[in-house]
């Protein structure tokens, strides 16, 4: 009898299926070589188990681990693998795409997406099938950060928040700083706050580095001459006046807070201490209003929180 890729054993399965199955790697690309797809004769990628349902795809999705082997058999597969076997659903309901999402393999989800992208959208849509949700339930979820306690705050012999207070002139004494903050309305930044130097240096390396290369300007409306910082445009003012606040009297409590039930302005409070490394306090804050906040949330949300947290901002970017 001649020799060829379909022959089957009693069970139904080639020697393709059997290496895959049993990690036999080489053996499977010898077999897809010496037999190609779509030849007399060649290897089908399209075989499926007749009881569980699984297609190849599937079983390699199943194998462990899933290494560069499994990896480099995978795309030829794939390669030749028709949309009948992409979307296939096992018996047990699973596409490989779940599969592959429910152990955490990455380099499946990112392979389809990348190089199959008419398929992956067809197996991340299909209502019965998410196959997102799997991932979903296969990560653990994120353990809850501590619960904030409002820092004591300066003594009440250290009155540097008096410093703010403007003087019977509408003059803040020694200030020589001036925040600019929130959007821009024709080329403007919508609000400004006066604050010291020696106050805020002393609770921010990325400000201290900022002011040591900013000149001082004279400011004629405040009658002062002071250094001016931009502020992230996309920090509201709201947002920057609780920041100085609790620069000027250490500490911030979470039921003062404006904010604290709102998803925008606490994601900015969060910016705010990545961009300009803020005292931990202002952190902790931010992460016990978000760890709340996020679940009932709208994705675009969270997605932004993650963005930030995955270092994809800088101070100015847009």
């Amino acid at each position: 009898r001649e020799c060829s890729g379909k022959l089957r054993d009693a069970s139904g399965h080639s020697i393709l299926w059997h290496a895959i199955a049993f990690g036999h790697y080489s053996l499977a690309h010898y077999m897809l070589d010496t037999f190609p797809p779509g030849n007399a004769g060649g290897v089908e990628v399209d075989e499926m188990h007749h009881r569980k349902g699984d297609t190849l795809l599937h079983l390699l999705c199943m194998r462990r681990p899933f290494g560069t082997e499994a990896a480099a058999l995978f795309k030829r597969i794939a390669a030749k693998a028709s949309p009948v076997v992409f979307q296939k659903v096992n018996h047990a309901g699973l596409t490989f795409y779940q599969i592959a999402a429910g152990t955490l393999n990455f380099w499946v989800l990112t392979f389809v997406l990348k190089n199959f992208q008419v398929q992956a959208k067809a197996l991340v849509c299909t209502p019965g099938n998410p196959a997102m949700r799997s991932l979903v339930k296969a990560i653990s979820p994120p353990s809850a950060p501590p619960a904030y306690q409002a820092p004591a705050g300066f003594p009440e012999h250290f009155r540097v928040a008096e410093m703010l207070q403007q003087d019977a002139s509408g003059i803040a004494p020694y200030a020589d700083v001036a925040f600019d903050v929130g959007p821009d309305k024709q080329g403007v930044a919508t609000g400004r706050f006066l604050a010291h130097r020696i106050v805020v240096v002393a609770q921010s390396p990325v400000l201290f580095e900022m002011l040591e290369k900013q000149p001082l300007a004279e400011l004629a409306q405040e009658k002062i001459r002071a250094a001016v910082i931009r502020v992230d445009p996309r920090i509201s003012q709201e947002v920057w006046r609780s920041i100085l606040q609790f620069m000027y009297t250490g500490t911030i409590q979470a039921a003062d807070c404006s904010y604290a039930s709102d998803v925008a302005r606490c994601h900015e409070l969060l910016r705010a201490c990545v961009l300009y490394k803020l005292p931990q306090p202002l952190l902790q804050l931010a992460q016990s209003c978000l760890y709340h906040l996020l679940p009932r949330s709208p994705p675009g949300a969270a997605l932004q929180v993650f963005s930030l947290c995955a270092g994809e901002s800088t101070v100015g970017d847009e």
